[in-house]
């Protein structure tokens, strides 16, 4: 299990300290659902503020927040946080076999009728989040994010009218210290195999390349220490799901100014979200509990007349 908490403690150091961490906490959403996740005891105290998140909190936060009934307005696909770890097993990203370890975990989902793709990433002990945007549209030439802008551009780009974002791929991340080009090299190989997989499927027209799919490295907040990575991904990925697709300010804005700033959430707002997290582990633990303590249903009983 991925994560290492303030004082780098292993999950064998967790389990030693008490035996019951691995025991079952509760199963989400339910034990019967595909991909349920099950999680324990001993997740329960990573998230206390020094801790790191562990693959099964991540899963489960966005699980839960793409749960809701109603239809958000940006149609996305959401992927769990092993896609990219096993997509990257491969040595090139370019290669069959990257494709090969991870096609069957998207069958029968349309990639590229959705406005993003949200694809988890971790590497080094640390978190960050991939964002495709409209994956399956096609950028003309005068689309392409100039990514070496100056910042005079960026000036004449205040006074343009807001466009809708071309084909790229976010890179968002706290610390600025995953290789986002290595990550969008893999997204992007990815969704070159899964486009030509398709029955039928046209050429790819010039999609997925560098150009027609740069990536884009947004001002974020910055975390100020080593373990709050993971929750800056969930803040990260509640400012893009839920709302309208995202619009670059001007033709020739580079980062999406007009939505993303370093000031868009604080310390304390992270502290909150492993708050909220906690009370809805608890509120789920108890409540699973509470049915393994009930007795069995009495069952019906023919009596004579």
């Amino acid at each position: 299990r991925r994560g290492r908490g303030r004082a780098a403690r292993s999950v064998v150091d967790v389990e030693a300290e008490d035996p019951d961490a691995a025991l079952p906490a509760f199963v989400y959403p339910r034990p019967d659902a595909p991909d349920a996740i099950t999680l324990v005891r001993g997740d329960r105290g990573r998230l206390d503020d020094g801790e790191f998140l562990n693959d099964n909190l991540i899963n489960l936060y966005l699980r839960h927040r793409t749960s809701s009934a109603e239809a958000p307005p940006l149609d996305a696909h959401v992927f769990s946080t092993f896609f990219f770890t096993k997509l990257s097993e491969a040595p090139r990203h370019a290669s069959a076999e990257a494709y090969e370890k991870v096609k069957s975990w998207c069958r029968g989902v349309d990639l590229f009728a959705k406005d993003a793709l949200f694809v988890p990433v971790n590497e080094h002990l640390h978190w960050s989040l991939a964002v495709v945007l409209r994956p399956g549209a096609a950028a003309p030439p005068s689309a392409v994010v100039d990514l070496a802008a100056s910042s005079d551009d960026e000036a004449a780009a205040a006074a343009e009218p807001p466009t809708p974002a071309g084909p790229c791929v976010l890179v968002m991340d706290s610390l600025r210290s995953h290789d986002a080009a290595r990550i969008a090299a893999y997204v992007r190989s990815f969704l070159r195999a899964a486009w030509a997989d398709r029955p039928g499927a046209p050429g790819c027209d010039g999609r997925f390349e560098e150009a027609s799919m740069p990536v884009v490295l947004p001002d974020l907040p910055r975390q100020r220490n080593s373990f709050d990575c993971g929750v800056y991904v969930l803040k990260f990925f509640d400012l893009l799901y839920g709302r309208p697709p995202p619009v670059r300010a001007g033709g020739r804005d580079t980062t999406f100014s007009g939505q993303f700033a370093k000031n868009l959430f604080t310390r304390a707002d992270v502290l909150a979200e492993r708050k909220r997290l906690a009370a809805f582990f608890d509120t789920r633990a108890a409540a699973a509990a509470a049915t393994l303590r009930a007795p069995p249903p009495a069952g019906n009983r023919d009596v004579a007349a």
